[in-house]
């Protein structure tokens, strides 16, 4: 889960810099709030943040992770001990030596 707190006054500290998540229709929606308000959503769910126009944006920003940890570069989504579409090779040496 990803919770992004905004501390920022959009139009008055920024202009621009709406976050947007990609939705199964494969459109872009963007989402606003306010300083103070929290917005929750899956970690793994695609987004992305316009361009800043003007002034600062600052928003706090916690991911809650469960599962093993990962160095694959995609969106991984199994709890397997390591990524399936990793080589062996490209795992690190600790789950190296657990890959059957």
């Amino acid at each position: 889960v990803t919770l992004d707190v905004m501390l920022s006054e959009p139009n008055v500290d920024f202009s621009g810099g709406e976050l947007r998540t990609l939705e199964p229709d494969g459109s872009l929606k963007e989402h606003s709030f306010f300083p103070g308000e929290v917005l929750a959503f899956q970690a793994h769910k695609y987004h992305c943040v316009a361009p800043v126009v003007s002034g600062c944006r600052s928003v706090l920003v916690l991911e809650f992770w469960d599962g093993p940890e990962r160095s694959c570069p995609h969106r991984c989504t199994s709890f397997a001990p390591y990524c399936p579409l990793e080589k062996p090779s490209e795992r690190p040496n600790d789950e190296v030596a657990d890959a059957p």
